[in-house]
């Protein structure tokens, strides 16, 4: 038994097929296009002002305190340890909790709270307990953070 198939012109197949493998490549080019103009826009609208990072006023006035004021070999304790130690060359570590700060204290030099946010870092209570107890001493602050030291008779 012979099969027999015929065999179908594929002019129209061909150009649809073409089409068809192009779209996906031409949405996500769009995509990008049109997202990109989105932000340069609202960059635009807000005259190139950042509203939060490691780049704005304050943000670099406390890095560069910490550069400038800090012994080289201090350790500390940020909500963000690797921009810490990018942006000031200093170990830096992320502690959650006020019993893993007093559990070590001796392993700590400094700790950086900010005013503004709450995430991933102690709260405003929990740093004024560590103020009450006098382990901490101010020794920096602007509009978005407080620099604290430990002090030195906190660490025996």
């Amino acid at each position: 038994m012979i099969l027999e198939y015929k065999v179908y012109p594929t002019f129209g197949n061909k150009w649809f097929r073409k089409i068809v493998c192009y779209m996906p490549i031409i949405f996500i080019i769009i995509s990008f296009v049109m997202m990109s103009g989105q932000r340069a826009y609202s960059n635009l609208q807000m005259n190139r002002v950042l509203s939060d990072g490691p780049f704005t006023p304050s943000s670099k006035s406390l890095f560069d305190y910490i550069s400038d004021h800090t012994e080289k070999d201090s350790t500390v304790i940020f909500r963000k340890p690797r921009v810490m130690g990018l942006l000031t060359k200093h170990k830096s570590v992320a502690i959650h909790t006020l019993g893993q700060i007093v559990g070590q204290i001796s392993r700590w030099d400094y700790i950086c709270l900010s005013k503004t946010t709450d995430d991933s870092q102690i709260s405003p209570s929990e740093s004024q307990e560590l103020l009450a107890q006098g382990l901490v001493q101010l020794v920096y602050e602007n509009s978005e953070f407080l620099l604290y030291k430990f002090r030195p008779e906190s660490k025996k």
